[in-house]
Order: C-alpha cells, then structure tokens, then sequence
C-alpha cells in the first residue's frame, strides 16, 4: 500500500511539473532562498558559537590552569610540611632508637658481665673447693677472682699434663706390643699380596687382549666391507674432482680478472690522488714562495724606511747643530753689539763675559777706547738684570 501511495505521489508530481512549470519555478526558487537564509543563517551563528566557544575554552584554561596552579602550590606545600614532619619524626624515632640500643647494649654488657663472673665463681667452686657467694657478684674483686681462676687453670694444665704423659706412656707400649705381634704374619701377607697382585695382572691381560682382539676382526670385516665399493668411490671422487676442477679454474680465472681491474682501478687512483697532490704541493710552494718574496719586499721597504729616517734624523741634527751655532754667533754679536766698544784692557773668560751670567764683565779704569774705532750709539747702561735676546732692543740699521 505504501509503495503505491509513493508511485501516485511521483505521477502527481511529475503531472503537476509538466502541467504548470511556473509553480514549479516558484517552488524552486522559494526553495533556494530557503536555503540561502538557512546557509547565512546557519554561517553566522557557526561563528558566533565558534567565538563563543573560544571564550567559554580561554576563560576554563584560565580557571583550570588557576585550579592547577592553586593545587600544585598546596601540594608543594603540603609535601613541604609532611616531609619536615617526616624528618622530625624520623630524627626522634633515631634518637629514640638510638637512646634504646644504648641502654639494650648496656644492659647486655651488665649481664655479659655478671654472666662471666657467675661462671667464673662456679667455675672456682667446683674444680678449687673455693666458696663463693653467688649473691654478692657485684661485691666480689674482679682482680681476686682471676687470681683464682688463674690458680685453678695452673692447677688443671699441671694435672692434663700428667694425664697426657700417662696416656702416651701406654700409647707407646700398646704400638710396640702390635708390632711384635705382627712381626710373624708380616711374610703370609706379603706372599698373599703377591698373589693377588698377579691374578689382578692376568687378568687385566686377558680383557685387553681380548678387547685388541675384538677390534681387530672388526676393523677387517669393515675394511671387507669397505673395499667391494672402493672402486665406485674412486669413479665418483673422480668425476667431482673433475668438476670441481673446473669451477676452481673458473672461479680462479674470475677472481684474477677482478683482481687485475681492481689493481688496475688501484693504480689510476693512485695516480689520480699523486697528480692532485703534487698539484697541491706545486700551489703550496707557489704560495710560499709568493710569501717568502712579499716577506723580503716588505723587509726591504722597512729597511729602506728606516735608512731614511734614521739619514732624515742625521740631517736634522746637523740642521739643529748648524742652527745653534748660527744663533750662538748672532747672540754673541748682539751682546757685543749691545755692550758698545771696550778697550782690549784685560783677558775675561767665557765664565764671566757679559750674558754668560746675566752681570756685566768688569772693565779696568784706564781703559780707553781705540783712536780709530768708528762711531757706534751708545748702549744704555746695564742694570745687571739678564735680559733674553728675544727682548733685547737691536740698534737700528
């Protein structure tokens, strides 16, 4: 029933698409634009839940990573003060402990004590008669009772030696009684002994002589056995020997041609590797010559350099030398200038010539200035003060 249903619902619907194709657009198109809504519709709100769901995740990581933060710092903390407690308990279980194996030790070592005194009392009582007071332990010399017991076991060695001496006396006489009594069988033994060794001979003979002999008949039944196919063995070993042969040489001849290309391949590395390192060795000489050649350049330019300058040097002393003897002179001739004509009176040394010291030079009273000396102005009178050349006054031209 259902199937027809669908079948007339088709016919209808295929009916109405033929009889009235502008329904049929208008559907179409409300359709679309049905769709169309939908889509935009359903855009905006797919980033609106998307935005949505981006803050709703931001604002639970922050929560969470807060949550977890607050968490750690609370165990951190927490496991801070259960560790410390922990110490703290553990440093006085261990005092604790260790307050307790002191007084157990102790208390060991107290009765260790009074356990050895105890039996060395007893011990003292029993083997010397010596009446100790088994309640009085504790009041007892320790010293007394070691000399006791060093006493008593003075007393007990003296008495294991007498033992001992007594027992190796009849220890001796019992070994030589033995002896004596044996003396007589010593000979049936020796002649039993004898017998038996040969019968243990004979027969040990006989099993390896019978053992050889088995193997012998053995060994020759299988050489029987083996010689009827000794021939075909031959005639089989022969052809692959025969083969073999053959591979032998052909792999032999194969081994020797790879041998010859690999010497040969050898052989032009070789030659390959020779060629780039006398090439290498040939630039590297280049280079160390080009080196050693801007070496000397540059030595010879530094030598050269410093001959000049060291010639520069030499002409700038003789210069300065040639300068100083210049301005010397011209100080000297304006010393003279300025100190006016003097008569050749009396000889004044260097010392003490005007401007050597800033005085003037002592003139003799009766000096009088030469007849025919020409006329020069008059100096002004020194006043004994030392003036520098560079301020002197110079007499006009």
């Amino acid at each position: 029933m259902r199937s027809q249903l669908s079948s007339v619902a088709i016919c209808l619907a295929n009916a109405q698409r033929v009889a009235c194709p502008a329904f049929v657009a208008d559907a179409q198109a409300q359709k679309a634009a049905a769709v169309a809504a939908a889509l935009a519709s359903m855009r905006d709100e797919h980033r609106v839940a998307v935005a949505r769901k981006v803050v709703i995740d931001r604002r639970k990581e922050v929560v969470e990573n807060a949550v977890a933060r607050r968490e750690r710092t609370e165990a951190r903390e927490r496991a801070i003060r259960q560790q410390r407690e922990q110490e703290s308990e553990r440093q006085r279980l261990a005092d604790e402990q260790r307050r307790r194996e002191v007084e157990r030790a102790q208390r060991e070592l107290d009765a260790v004590r009074r356990a050895e005194a105890l039996k060395l009392a007893e011990s003292i009582r029993e083997k010397a008669g010596i009446v100790v007071d088994i309640n009085d332990l504790d009041m007892l010399d320790t010293d007394k009772l070691k000399v006791l017991q060093r006493e008593q076991l003075e007393k007990d060695k003296h008495d294991m030696q007498a033992r001992l001496k007594l027992l190796s006396r009849r220890a001796d006489h019992t070994e030589r009684a033995y002896r004596r009594a044996e003396q007589p069988l010593l000979a049936d033994d020796y002649e039993k002994q004898k017998r038996s060794d040969r019968e243990h001979h004979d027969a040990a003979r006989r099993a390896i002589l019978d053992t050889a002999r088995e193997k012998h008949a053995h060994d020759v039944a299988l050489k029987k056995r083996v010689a009827r196919v000794f021939d075909d063995f031959n005639v089989v070993r022969q052809k692959l020997d025969t083969g073999r042969s053959e591979a032998l040489a052909a792999e032999r001849r194969r081994l020797r041609e790879q041998l010859a290309e690999a010497m040969e391949e050898r052989v032009a590395e070789y030659r390959r590797l020779r060629a780039a390192k006398d090439e290498a060795d040939e630039l590297e000489r280049v280079k160390r010559e080009a080196e050693r050649e801007a070496e000397e350049l540059a030595n010879a330019a530094k030598a050269a350099k410093a001959a000049e300058l060291a010639r520069l040097r030499e002409e700038l002393a003789v210069q300065r030398a040639r300068d100083e003897e210049l301005l010397r002179q011209r100080l000297e001739k304006e010393a003279e200038a300025e100190a006016g004509p003097k008569a050749p009176a009396k000889y004044v040394p260097p010392s003490r010539r005007a401007g050597a010291t800033g005085s003037p030079a002592p003139v003799s009273a009766s000096a009088t200035p030469p007849a025919a000396a020409s006329p020069k102005p008059e100096a002004p009178a020194s006043t004994g003060k030392y003036v520098p050349p560079s301020r002197r006054q110079r007499p006009a031209q």
